[in-house]
């Protein structure tokens, strides 16, 4: 997650763990933890109500 955090300053960006600030989520590969689980389902129901968010995995990222 270190060289995710690098990149977001890199390209100018602000980190926040907070879901909802956000406008790309980043999800890690493998089955997500109770906490990212509980995070990415309260993004699906944002989502569904009009928040426009990009979900990217790891990889994704770092090479966009």
């Amino acid at each position: 997650m270190h060289s995710v955090i690098k990149k977001i300053y890199a390209c100018g960006g602000q980190y926040t763990a907070k879901v909802s600030k956000g406008s790309i989520y980043v999800k890690e590969e493998g089955e997500p933890s109770e906490t990212d689980a509980m995070r990415e389902k309260y993004l699906s129901e944002l989502r569904k109500n009009g928040f426009d968010c990009e979900i990217l995995n790891v990889k994704e990222f770092l090479y966009k």
